[in-house]
Parts: structure tokens; sequence; C-alpha cells
């Protein structure tokens, strides 16, 4: 349950930096991400594309969030039920120890009981 919990704390933080709804390829940061995906045989959409930056310049990754349907509604995107696939490329090198801690301070940062991590 925690890595779902986690899982949609990453969905609120690309939902929330998404710049752009295109239905074609996107590129952000010398990255490109494709506009479909699939995810137990079902076909996704890319909603949008954020970057995480750390100290105000350094670009640390690049995430691609995909849907069923795009959506700007960040609750909505939680709620759902449907498929949901979240590509990251990252832009350095970060030891996985690192990537888990972000993460898990991230989640225990942000996350309230309605994240059922309970």
């Amino acid at each position: 349950m925690r890595f779902a919990s986690t899982f949609g704390f990453a969905l609120c933080l690309v939902s929330a930096s998404l710049g752009f709804f295109e239905s074609r390829a996107a590129e952000l940061a010398g990255v490109t991400m494709p506009a479909t995906a699939t995810v137990g045989g079902e076909a996704l959409v890319l909603n949008g594309m954020g970057i995480r930056k750390a100290y105000l310049t350094i670009k640390v990754y690049v995430a691609g969030l995909y849907l069923k349907t795009k959506s700007s509604d960040a609750e909505a995107i939680l709620k759902t039920t449907t498929p949901k696939r979240l590509d990251m490329e990252f832009k350095m090198v970060v030891e996985r120890a690192k990537i888990v801690e972000a993460w898990e301070k991230g989640y225990k940062d942000n996350c309230t009981k309605s994240c059922g991590d309970e």
C-alpha cells in the first residue's frame, strides 16, 4: 500500500506541474516522451510533463504522466481507478537510497490520511 501512496504523491507533483496538453510527442529539457503508452493492454495518453529541479537550476529528472483521458484535476486523477503510468528520466546520476529518501520525505511532508496509508 505504501508504493500506491507514494505513486499517488508523485501524481500530485506531476499534475501540479503540467504545462501543456498536446496530442503528439512532447519534449521538455531535452527529454522526449511519446504521445501514448500502454499499461496492461490499455492505451494511455500523455497528460503532461514536469521537471524536478534542485537548488533552482540543477535538473534532477523529467517526468511524464500517462492517463486514460487527459485531465488537469489532480483530485480526479488520484481518485480514478483506471490505469496510470509515470515515466521518469533522470538528468543526473542519483543513488537509489537518495531517491527512496526523497520520495519518503515528500510523502511524509505532503500526504494526509486521504493518501491511503493508514
